[in-house]
């Protein structure tokens, strides 16, 4: 974040979110680093006070990335992937642009790079949620 901008804004968020994306290939590439990230995120999650608006759909975003690298869901774009992925990233940074040591702003970067991924991959993670809920069994007590 440079002097001028002052603050952390949807285009630097978007620079964070490309920042990421060589690494997040890597990680797609190596099961082993891919599950390691997937430990720090849960870790990070259990950290986290209550969560809300973008940073509540960490979880789907988890679950979409982990079914993708599986191989059981395959059917989202490599770059779409590869967008959550860096999101995920970003997130699991305890030091990033804005530290999450200092409470309330601290989270308020990660919730702006996981929404500017989220309006990128939209229709992906609506159609992954659509085929994991028709994949759920049914609990409906009848």
């Amino acid at each position: 974040m440079t002097k001028k901008e002052g603050s952390f804004t949807e285009r630097i968020a978007e620079e964070e979110l490309r920042s990421g994306c060589s690494e997040a290939e890597e990680i797609l590439g190596s099961s082993d680093r891919f599950e390691r990230l997937m430990l720090r995120l849960e870790k990070r999650l259990r950290a986290v006070p209550k969560i809300g608006g973008a940073l509540s759909e960490i979880p789907v975003l988890i679950s979409l990335a982990r079914s993708y690298v599986s191989g059981v869901y395959r059917e989202p774009p490599v770059g779409s992937v590869v967008a959550i992925v860096s999101a995920l990233l970003y997130f699991a940074k305890p030091l990033d642009i804005i530290p999450d040591v200092i409470p309330a702003l601290g989270l308020m970067d990660d919730a702006l790079v996981i929404g500017v991924c989220l309006k990128l991959v939209q229709t992906d993670v609506q159609a992954y949620q659509r085929w994991r809920d028709s994949r759920e069994p049914d609990y409906t007590v009848r």
